[in-house]
């Protein structure tokens, strides 16, 4: 039997691949690059193999970044490959260099903010210090979804979170589910204040199969949290997510996986233990995150560290130490997930909200077309290191990018990515 799952015509020659997968797909992919001496075998992983060739899957986390190119899912059954993609990104690779059977030369992943409004006034957000910057203010219209889901069947995968709550848009139900009948995915990875919400919506999370929720609490009692998520109320947050809970137990359903994001700052390090103890009387992952703000300072970092599973605790120690940007990952966004405006203008990353846009809007054009647009393209161009920006650019938005900036300054431009 001949399986037709990868783009082989899209990884260059010579790369280095990881291989997940010891089957009959995985075994053919395997031999198929032998016979045509395409590609080199760094690293041959199976889930329950103990041969020669392959290894446990959590091998893959021995592997640096510069130690090979792509991983490729050599798995036929599209549930396994997206939970095999959730758990090679979990163990730290990158969406960008992940190749499956849902890679036709098509993208397969975008980022559609639901909604730029937010009921919090978070001490630092950028929406709040810059008046909503370039994103403006709105929701995503059910009509302006419905239509992109239809036009772009390729599309299996949307995050709809990033700079508002999606639980204030008006119309995020029909959303929901519409993309269930639609058989796309949607997830909420960027973070949701989940302080407003309804019974209704609670139960669509679950009977809909909405696929992953991180919350940002940032804090184990209303004292602390509060002081940063301004108008928040944590005992509202920990009881919607005690009743989400219940409602999948209901529904026995595993959907939607459930995280805890909590970002470090100097008032909430008193919170930290209390905050894991809350996490796993909830049964739920807990990920500390490091903040924006500058010159932030601790009073205890050992037992932060310790507590946390973090090397740094602020961007500034990230960057002596690792030489580069916390979350310049975001920059891969571009090739593996671009981010859309509420509104349909092509953003890039999810970290553009004061940067201006691309000059071209998905809803007008579609995907594809915005997608193949002069200042995209060049844009990618320049995060590899092929190209440079004008001057005076003109909806470039990478090109005042401080990460971008740091990228040129140290060359350390983007690796292991297909334009």
């Amino acid at each position: 039997m001949t399986y037709h799952l990868f783009p082989f015509d899209k990884v260059p020659k010579g790369s280095r691949i990881v291989l997940y997968g010891a089957g009959n797909v995985g075994k053919q992919f395997y031999n198929q690059i032998v016979e045509t001496n395409f590609c080199e075998i760094v690293l041959w992983l199976d889930k329950n193999a103990d041969g020669i060739l392959t290894k446990k899957p959590e091998a893959i986390a021995s592997l640096g970044v510069d130690d090979y190119d792509f991983v490729v899912i050599g798995i036929e059954n599209e549930v396994i490959v997206f939970e095999v993609k959730d758990f090679l990104m979990n163990h730290g690779v990158f969406e960008s260099r992940i190749l499956h059977q849902a890679h036709i030369g098509l993208l397969s992943t975008v980022r559609l903010e639901a909604s730029t409004i937010c009921q919090l006034n978070c001490k630092s957000c950028i929406m709040r210090k810059n008046n909503s910057g370039t994103v403006g203010k709105g929701f995503l219209k059910f009509e302006n979804f419905k239509k992109f889901v239809d036009k772009n069947k390729s599309i299996k995968t949307i995050e709809l979170s990033n700079y508002g709550e999606i639980f204030l848009n008006p119309e995020l139900l029909d959303i929901i589910k519409y993309a269930y009948l639609r058989k796309v995915r949607l997830q909420a990875t960027n973070g949701v204040n989940f302080n407003t919400l309804s019974d209704e919506m609670l139960d669509g999370l679950v009977k809909y199969k909405f696929l992953y929720l991180l919350f940002s609490i940032d804090g184990a009692s209303q004292d602390i949290y509060s002081q940063y998520r301004c108008g928040g109320n944590f005992d509202t947050v920990i009881s919607n997510v005690k009743k989400l809970i219940e409602y999948k137990k209901k529904h026995n359903s595993d959907l939607p996986k459930l995280a805890w994001q909590y970002i470090l700052m100097s008032h909430n390090e008193c919170d930290v233990i209390k905050a894991k103890e809350i996490a796993q009387e909830l049964r739920i992952p807990i990920n500390f995150k490091l903040s924006w703000d500058k010159g932030i300072t601790f009073n205890n970092p050992e037992m932060l560290k310790q507590e946390t599973g973090l090397q740094y605790l602020t961007r500034e120690e990230y960057l002596s130490f690792k030489g580069e940007i916390y979350s310049s990952n975001i920059c891969r966004q571009l090739f593996d997930g671009p981010q859309i405006n509420w509104d349909g203008r092509l953003l890039g990353c999810c970290g553009n909200a004061i940067k201006g846009d691309y000059g071209v809007n998905v809803f007008e054009i579609g995907l594809n077309e915005a997608l193949k647009s002069p200042n995209y393209i060049l844009a990618k161009k320049m995060l590899i290191g092929k190209a440079q920006a004008s001057e005076n650019p003109v909806n470039i938005p990478c090109a005042v990018c401080p990460i971008y900036k740091h990228m040129v300054k140290t060359n350390s431009y983007l690796q292991g990515v297909i334009i």
